[in-house]
């Protein structure tokens, strides 16, 4: 996930100069990443504590699915937003 982290904080701010928020966005993308990481931490301890780990597998699948979901559905809106 850093690595992910990583192409994010760097290549997604650029497209937002045109509106003076570069800094603004790198901050808040990396921000976002550290919050949830810090969930994360004691949130899938706690699940996998109370459910085992098959369920904690099948959460991670469950959010990993959510993730592309949510970036297939928002694709188009970035490609039209990049294009601009």
């Amino acid at each position: 996930m850093h690595g992910v982290n990583m192409i994010m904080v760097c290549m997604v701010p650029p497209y937002f100069g045109k509106f003076g928020r570069i800094s603004f966005i790198s901050g808040l993308l990396n921000a976002c990443t550290y919050v949830g990481s810090a969930i994360s931490t004691y949130g899938i301890a706690k699940f996998s504590e109370s459910f085992g780990w098959n369920s904690t597998i099948l959460l991670w699948a469950g959010i990993a699915f959510a993730g592309l979901a949510i970036c297939v559905i928002f694709a188009k809106v970035w490609h039209k937003f990049t294009r601009q």
